[in-house]
């Protein structure tokens, strides 16, 4: 659950994909929006998320949509299982407001016990594993960046200045992505399972208590 401060409401997203739509001040709830069926038709979480100032909401389970928390309206979909055929089981684990609420930062991946091996175009077997995508909110043009981690992502943290996101899981690995074109910086294991990660003031990516080495150009 995610609350938007600004109008105090809490934002709560149901298994089925309905976002329920708490108001403070009523102590009521006072909408809910159903899940698409030809989007949201799979029984996994998903996610919800509120903006950093209050005023958006994204949720989804395999169809991302962007909520403005005053008018309780959607302003902007996208439908992440029609941009790939490999993205058809994925579902919506993370999701992060970036740049002002002018884009997103979504992670998405079939679970554990769904992930199998793929053949590509050429032919060659490879595990497809985790998918971030960054959009821009307001254009219907594809993902600005897209880019595979090898295992599912349990945690994600926003890391200097937004230029860059750490993420990690069950092997341990923290990695941190350069948002501009996906490169990955770090690559690094610290510990059996990562369950969160933290960015702090010192510029470290901070799993569990442990801290990793900052990314080459990253200032103090």
């Amino acid at each position: 659950m995610q609350h938007a401060s600004t109008h105090k409401r809490a934002f709560g997203l149901s298994l089925n994909s309905t976002l329920m739509i708490w108001d403070f001040d009523t102590e009521q709830m006072i909408k809910t929006i159903s899940s698409d069926p030809a989007d949201d038709d799979m029984l996994l979480s998903g996610n919800a998320v509120a903006s950093a100032d209050g005023r958006f909401v994204a949720f989804g389970i395999r169809g991302i949509r962007v909520l403005s928390a005053e008018t309780l309206t959607i302003i902007w979909t996208k439908k992440l299982h029609q941009i790939d055929p490999l993205l058809s089981l994925h579902g919506i684990s993370h999701i992060r407001f970036m740049d002002g609420n002018t884009r997103l930062v979504i992670v998405s991946d079939k679970g554990d016990k769904i992930n199998s091996l793929k053949r590509n175009v050429a032919g060659e077997m490879f595990e497809w594993r985790t998918i971030i995508q960054q959009f821009e909110i307001s254009t219907e043009n594809g993902a600005l960046c897209t880019w595979t981690v090898e295992t599912p992502v349990h945690a994600m943290a926003v890391v200097e200045d937004q230029r860059f996101i750490a993420v990690g899981g069950r092997t341990g690995l923290v990695e941190v992505y350069n948002l501009r074109d996906g490169s990955q910086i770090i690559s690094e294991s610290v510990t059996h399972s990562i369950s969160s990660l933290s960015y702090t003031q010192v510029c470290k990516v901070v799993a569990e208590n442990i801290t990793v080495a900052q990314p080459p150009g990253m200032g103090h």
